[in-house]
């Protein structure tokens, strides 16, 4: 399945509800694909531009995650993380990653139960990673996009997509199974006292954010009194979560919520000036640049766009 706007991405890993914010200015393209079989569930996706989730995982069942290609290196919960880890998520952990342009992943989900049963250790709670066989990290990644470069073909038959699925499944639990040394390693809950405040300042700010994104008057300054935290702590925290200033984040997740308010319709009963305000766009000549800028096409752009395809 093809994306062309970020706010489809919200159930992007399955059973999951991500928040996606764009960090970069173009049209931003992505494809997006989910399998369940043999009770296994399988996402994978691959996007042109950068961009910010976060958000809870799935509740019911662990997520493991491959980072398959991209032109730099992720951050996800706040660690700068190579491709050559296996990373885990208990049920329900929050994530909250900094995916890098052109990048490709892969994230599997079994239950608890079917893990042991397959003599794997369970994933615990919260964050964890594992180290890729070393001699193996670059062929499992080769392997893996090849078979789901043949899964993506609409010119592969049917049996074949199946069997290259089965493939990937199999890869997958093989590598999870020969990754483990034992036992997994404690999960990240607190990797150490900075780190761990680090992200909690962050997501507490950015959470603050989103609740008051009509608030057209505020200011860094006001949310870091209101919150407790100081600039300087503010400003390292979310460099080292976001890879931004928060001032950065602020502006980006507005002009985010413009764009999802404009492809649900909302134009259809209010004005472009409406909406702006309704997301703390006071400064109107700015709005349309900042948002060609980011998106690739002015907010009229989209809202005619929208009303061509009605």
């Amino acid at each position: 399945m093809n994306w062309i706007h970020p706010e489809a991405l919200q159930t992007a890993v399955q059973q999951s509800d991500l928040n996606h914010v764009l960090l970069a200015g173009g049209r931003f393209r992505g494809r997006l694909y989910n399998s369940i079989d043999r009770d296994i569930r399988l996402a994978w996706g691959h996007y042109n531009l950068p961009l910010v989730g976060e958000g809870p995982l799935a509740a019911d069942r662990p997520t493991a995650c491959l980072m398959l290609a991209g032109q730099a290196e992720p951050i996800f919960n706040g660690e700068l993380m190579n491709r050559d880890r296996l990373l885990l998520f208990g049920e329900g952990t929050e994530l909250c990653t900094v995916l890098p342009p052109g990048c490709s992943w892969i994230t599997f989900q079994l239950s608890q139960e079917e893990l042991a049963g397959l003599g794997m250790a369970s994933v615990g709670r919260g964050f964890s990673h594992l180290p890729l066989p070393e001699a193996t990290a670059d062929q499992l990644r080769s392997r893996l996009l090849g078979g789901l470069e043949s899964v993506e073909s609409t010119d592969t038959p049917p049996l074949q997509t199946s069997a290259s699925l089965w493939d990937i499944q199999d890869l997958l639990l093989s590598t999870f199974a020969n990754s483990q040394t034992g036992k997994l390693p404690p999960p990240r809950l607190s990797p150490g006292p900075r780190r761990r405040s680090d992200r909690n300042v962050a997501q507490n700010m950015a959470e603050y954010m989103r609740s008051h994104i009509g608030d057209a008057d505020l200011r860094i300054i006001d949310i870091c009194q209101r919150l407790g935290y100081s600039i300087k702590t503010a400003e390292r925290s979310f460099l080292k979560t976001y890879a931004m200033p928060p001032k950065t984040y602020l502006t980006l997740v507005r002009l985010s919520e413009l764009k999802r308010k404009i492809m649900a319709g909302e134009t259809e009963e209010r004005t472009l000036s409406e909406l702006y305000l309704d997301c703390g766009l006071a400064h109107f000549g700015r709005v349309s640049t900042q948002y060609k800028t980011l998106f690739g096409e002015r907010p009229s752009d989209t809202s005619k766009m929208l009303q061509l395809h009605a």
